[in-house]
């Protein structure tokens, strides 16, 4: 569970990762990140390519579940 005080911290912009980038930066970059390969999925998809076992699909996955951990700080 989060700390009743991160959504505090985090609007102030106090948590910071280990490289130097706040909370907000992480998942600004997460969501366009998502949001690139969900656009070159409905390419792939609608040039109707196969993409089972694409790494595509795994980047997708991977963001995705990285955001709703990500959710109970919100």
């Amino acid at each position: 569970m989060s700390n009743p005080n991160d959504k505090e911290l985090i609007q102030k912009g106090l948590i910071v990762t280990r490289h130097g980038m706040s909370y907000l930066d992480v998942k600004y970059n997460l969501l366009f990140f998502y949001l690139q390969y969900l656009a070159i999925y409905l390419l792939y998809k609608l040039e109707g390519k196969n993409l089972d076992g694409h790494p595509l699909i795994e980047r997708l996955c991977k963001i995705k579940l990285l955001l709703e951990k990500m959710r109970p700080l919100d």
